[in-house]
This record gives structure tokens, C-alpha cells and sequence, in this order.
């Protein structure tokens, strides 16, 4: 028995570690300029204002545990029971308080309690209904004080999420020699560009030498949207300053398809 990618068979090897366990260890690992990036902004606006930070989609706590772990009074939300127990288990495991919840963007409570909100990379795309969406960018401003700030980062998908040839491509391939298992990412993709939704597909897979010992699928729909669209967004729900940046750090040339939105209530 086994698992057919391209229409080639390959072994299943009984599970020895969770999927989600191998994924938080491999994203774990990852973070760029996210942190240092949040971090400064975060004490900037606790310089001169009182509250807390929220983070949007914190999965596994692989930039809220760190942040959390520098002083920030930092509160996370992710759809996902199985993610949330996991970044909960990291800050009891540190010896930090911290509420994460399951929820998202359209989940968010109270009001004027936040001096930022921000969303993980592609988060807030995975809303696909328009109203819905925003719905949640109004509940964040209601949830941020006077002079908070919300920062939402969207990537733009080209090229490869165009495809609609519907096969499997990957998008990720990662050795992990300490272990001698190795991630693969792939995905496939049906894109409806006048309703700027893609449909897509995608598989986690752990492999062992030529044996998959587990994966996962799943479907979402993502949602992009262009650079003024965003901004006009923002501003009619009442944002009175909006920035686009195009990396984490300043000192980074820009990425081609990523866009940083930094709006001011």
C-alpha cells in the first residue's frame, strides 16, 4: 500500500512522529526578518501607548513564541486546535504566560484594547468570501487604540499558482539531515482570475530514504489582491495613514510578490 504522486506509486511506511510536529520543527526554523521586523514596531507603539499585541494565524508560535520570549505582551489566534495547542505548549514549555485562541481575523474581540494587530504571511488571503474579509479588517480596528497600528502582509501568486494544468507541483523540497527525513511541499491550482480566487490543493509529505511514513492534504480557496485595491480597503474602513512596504528589512532589496501593509487608525 502507498501513495501515488504523478502517477507513480511509493511506499507508506507506518507513522513515527505527527505531522504537525515535523511541520512546527521545519517552519520552526524559518523566519527571515519577521521577528526584528514585528518586535520594532510592537515597542515602538508600546513606547507611548497601553495595551497588547495580537498576532493573526501564529500556528505553532514560530514568531509569537520568540517575540513573547523578548517581553512583548503578545496574545495569539489560529483556526487550527491542533496548531494552537502546539505554540501553546512551547510558551508553557519557556515558562511564559500567554492566551493563544482558536479563531481568526473575523473572531476578534473588544475594543481599543490593541496597540497592533498583525497576520502571518497569507493568512488573511485564505478568507474567501469579500464580506467576510471585511468584516474582520473592521473588527481589528475596532479591537486597536487610537493610534495603533495593523499590519496585514500579502503576497501576490505569480507565477506558478496560474497553472491550471491541475498537476502537482512542488513548491518546497527540504533535507533535514539531522534525522535523515525530507519535507516535500507540493500543490495544485485552479485560478479564477476575474474573481481573484485560486483554488488550490495542497500536500505535506515526510519522507524517509524512498518511503512517505505520512502526509496530509488539504483544500483552501486564496484570495489576492492588488496593491491599490488593498489600500482603498483599508482606508474606507478608516485607517487614516497606510504604508506598503515590500520586505521585512529595510536593508533587503524588495521581493517581487510580496507587499506589507502598514495602516494607521
Amino acid at each position: 500500500m502507498g501513495i501515488k504522486v504523478d502517477g507513480k506509486e511509493y511506499g507508506l511506511m507506518k507513522k513515527k512522529k505527527g505531522l504537525m510536529t515535523v511541520l512546527y520543527e521545519f517552519w520552526g526554523g524559518l523566519s527571515g526578518g519577521e521577528i526584528d521586523y514585528y518586535y520594532d514596531h510592537a515597542e515602538g507603539l508600546l513606547a507611548h501607548l497601553s495595551g497588547r499585541v495580537l498576532e493573526v494565524g501564529c500556528g505553532s508560535g514560530r514568531v509569537l513564541v520568540p517575540l513573547r520570549k523578548r517581553g512583548l505582551p503578545i496574545e495569539g489566534l489560529d483556526p487550527c486546535p491542533e496548531l494552537t495547542a502546539i505554540c501553546q505548549g512551547r510558551l508553557n514549555q519557556a515558562g511564559l504566560d500567554g492566551v493563544i485562541s482558536c479563531g481568526g481575523m473575523a473572531d476578534i474581540e473588544g475594543k481599543e484594547e490593541y496597540v497592533l494587530i498583525y497576520s502571518s504571511l497569507g493568512t488573511f488571503q485564505l478568507i474567501k468570501c469579500w464580506e467576510e474579509a471585511q468584516s474582520g479588517l473592521r473588527r481589528a480596528y475596532r479591537a486597536l487604540k487610537e493610534g495603533g497600528k495593523l499590519i496585514i502582509p500579502l503576497f501576490l501568486p505569480f507565477p506558478r499558482r496560474f497553472d491550471t494544468s491541475n498537476q502537482w507541483i512542488i513548491c518546497k523540497d527540504v533535507q533535514n539531515r539531522s534525522n535523515k527525513t525530507r519535507f516535500i511541499e507540493r500543490e495544485k491550482n485552479i485560478h479564477d482570475p476575474v474573481e481573484q480566487l485560486i483554488f488550490s490543493t495542497q500536500r505535506f509529505e515526510v519522507w524517509m530514504g524512498t518511503d512517505c511514513v505520512e502526509f496530509s492534504e488539504k483544500t483552501l480557496f486564496l484570495r489576492w489582491y492588488s496593491h491599490f485595491e488593498f489600500i482603498q480597503l483599508l482606508q474606507n474602513i478608516g485607517f487614516r495613514q497606510v504604508e506598503v512596504r515590500r520586505n521585512f528589512a529595510e536593508d533587503e532589496p524588495p521581493l517581487s510578490n510580496l507587499m506589507l501593509f502598514e495602516a494607521q487608525k
